[in-house]
């Protein structure tokens, strides 16, 4: 940082503003310098409107700045897929598409041809995902959290906005699939939508973990567990064991 030759093992802290944030949500980083000098710091997430910033890295009194500024995209793979029929083998292509539009095409196995593209209602689509099952699909444009069908759930929290979607089936009988979000402040949310009914809960819950940075379920979506990078617990607060030593989770590419 002071021009002189790279440096292993020398403490650095970086440090974040303008919205931005390492996965986890925190805005400053404590690491070591490599073999090479360097030191790699966590993904860094981009917020909405991506805004110009400066990384600042500090170390034994010396400080170091960067300009920078991101595109932060869609938020979740811009292609998706599910099975739309449980009686025959149809299955739906869905694409979020460079007009800020979702995009739907089935796809019949047992014919081998594809219908038409049908563009859905949501303008400046951000989000996509499908439950497990591929029978209910959410789609958000970061402030709302729709069915692809253009049922619209309840307002977000106040202040609220989606960072990651996630959909799941959270009851086999009746058809009840959970919409679960990490929201701006790093707490995941979950709303109930009863497809039977076409109907959503009447509001969104906060799940037990702060500082959210991960949400799975399981391939038959009646399970979900979430972490902050270094614990694991199930959404209604069952923490696993400590991970062993000292280690986290790997962050994602």
């Amino acid at each position: 940082m002071n021009g002189s030759a790279p440096s292993a093992g020398v403490a650095v802290t970086v440090s974040l503003s303008d919205g931005y944030t390492f996965a986890g949500g925190a805005t400053s980083y404590a690491g070591t310098t490599d073999a090479s000098g360097k030191v790699l710091v966590p993904t860094i997430f981009v917020p909405r409107g991506a805004p110009s910033t400066v990384f600042t890295a500090t170390s034994s009194g010396a400080v170091g700045t960067a300009s920078s500024s991101g595109t932060p995209g869609v938020g979740s793979y811009p292609l998706i897929a599910r099975r739309v029929s449980t009686s025959a083998q149809v299955y739906a292509a869905m694409v979020i598409a460079t007009d800020g539009y979702a995009y739907t095409c089935s796809f019949n196995r047992d014919t081998g041809a594809w219908d038409s593209w049908n563009r859905l209602a949501m303008a400046n689509t951000t989000f996509l995902t499908a439950s497990t099952d591929g029978n209910q699909a959410f789609q958000s444009d970061g402030t709302v959290v729709s069915t692809i069908e253009g049922t619209n759930s309840p307002a977000l929290p106040a202040g609220i906005t989606v960072t990651q979607l996630f959909a799941r089936r959270a009851s086999e009988s009746p058809a009840v699939y959970s919409a679960i979000i990490i929201g701006s402040d790093d707490r995941a949310y979950g709303c109930d939508f009863y497809q039977d009914y076409n109907v959503w809960q009447s509001a969104w819950s906060a799940t037990a973990m702060t500082g959210v940075a991960y949400v799975a379920a399981s391939t038959d979506g009646l399970q979900a567990f979430e972490s902050d990078g270094i614990t694991v617990s199930t959404l209604g607060g069952k923490t696993a064991p400590a991970l062993p030593g000292s280690i986290a989770l790997a962050h994602p590419c």
